[in-house]
């Protein structure tokens, strides 16, 4: 039961980051894409599906922490 509470919550987030583009900070249209893709996997009961959507949105998440946003021109 926990599990899926879980699995739920961070679908959830994942599929909501992916289709406003925003995460921690404004994402690329690939890291959109990541993101609902990983966000449709969470909704299929299967534990090794679960595992590969978490280690998505673990990958953008990290990119998103790493990777500096290009300078914007004023």
């Amino acid at each position: 039961m926990v599990k899926v509470l879980i699995t739920a919550m961070v679908g959830l987030g994942a599929m909501a980051a992916g289709i406003n583009a925003w995460l921690i900070r404004r994402t690329t249209p690939l890291e959109r894409l990541a993101l609902i893709l990983a966000g449709i996997l969470l909704i299929y009961p299967e534990t090794t599906l679960d595992l590969v959507a978490v280690g998505i949105v673990g990958v953008v998440v990290a990119a998103q922490l790493l990777v500096k946003p290009a300078a914007q021109a004023p």
